[in-house]
Order: structure tokens, then sequence, then C-alpha cells
């Protein structure tokens, strides 16, 4: 999810968007391509595998920039945790997937790698909900996003 701080509100918590602007509250999402290692047709949240190199400090938050900057070519600063939770893929493979609010720094959403993404949209929580395409765990994960980021 891609978020900017709030410059509306004291406390300075994390607010999703989906530009500069520190007025709108909406996620990122990516509907899967058909040749996706993801099941095609569904919105997702960007994400992806931790490939750090040795040694390397931050790097739950380098996965999360890189993997957003890669899937639909925005830009993020400051990474919050927000909560993780462990799954198993439908070939048995166990997976841990880490939440978090980012800075939006800059980068128009788009299309970066059409063999993993269809299309890019943002979504207010309850277009996100309102859609049969999106799994439950993301409107899920979502929720607990706006949760930690706090009223607008």
């Amino acid at each position: 999810m891609w978020c900017s701080r709030s410059t509306t509100t004291p406390s300075r918590r994390w607010k999703p968007t989906a530009a500069p602007s520190p007025r709108t509250s909406r996620s990122g999402a990516s509907r899967s391509s058909s040749t996706s290692d993801r099941p095609p047709g569904r919105h997702r949240l960007p994400g992806g595998k931790l490939e750090p190199e040795p040694g390397t400090d931050h790097a739950v938050e380098a996965t999360v920039a890189r993997e957003i900057e890669e899937e639909v070519g925005v830009e993020v600063g400051e990474v919050e945790y927000v909560c993780s939770g462990t799954f198993e893929t439908d070939t048995g493979h166990r997976c841990l997937n880490v939440v978090t609010l980012c800075e939006y720094e800059g980068g128009e959403a788009r299309v970066r790698e059409p063999e993993e993404v269809a299309a890019v949209h943002w979504l207010a929580l309850d277009e996100l909900r309102a859609r049969e395409d999106v799994p439950e765990f993301t409107g899920t994960y979502v929720e607990r996003a706006a949760a930690v980021r706090g009223p607008d």
C-alpha cells in the first residue's frame, strides 16, 4: 500500500493516498495478469520476495521500496510496519506476509511488469471491499493499515 504523511493532522501518522495530496484516502491495488504466479484477475497489493544482500540493514523496507517501484513505478520513502501473517500456497509453499505503510515520494502508478500486473487502480477502502475480485485478506490488511494510520 502506498501512503503519504498527513500534513493536516497533528499526529503525523501515515495516510494512504493515490497522489501527493494528503487529502485522499486510497490504497494502491493491482490486478494480476494471466501469466503471474498469483491467481490471475484478482486485485492485490504490491509485494514480492525478500532478496537482500548479506549484511543489508532494513531489508524489509528495501524490499517494499523495490517491489513497489518494479511493479507499478511509484517511489516510496519511510516505511512503517503494520502487521504480519503466514499462509500456504496452493503448491504447498509457506509464506510470510509483512504489511506496511509507506510515504509516497513520487512517480505515476502504472503497469511496469505486464507479466505480473495487468492493471493498477487506486481504491478507497469501501470500493476495495465492494469488489468481488479482491481477496478477503487483502481488505483485512488494508483495514489494519487504516487503523494504524488513524483518522484523516
